[in-house]
């Protein structure tokens, strides 16, 4: 009760993000950026 879930305004995942500029989302911010295996 009085609890309230976090909204995010966030286009879509893009289905190909293989460009050397990379398309980042809200809901690909983790993956793409954190851990993306490079520093």
């Amino acid at each position: 009760e009085g609890r309230l879930k976090p909204f995010r305004k966030s286009e879509p995942i893009p289905e190909v993000n293989d460009q050397p500029v990379k398309v980042v989302v809200a809901d690909s911010l983790h993956d793409v950026v954190f851990n993306s295996g490079k520093n």
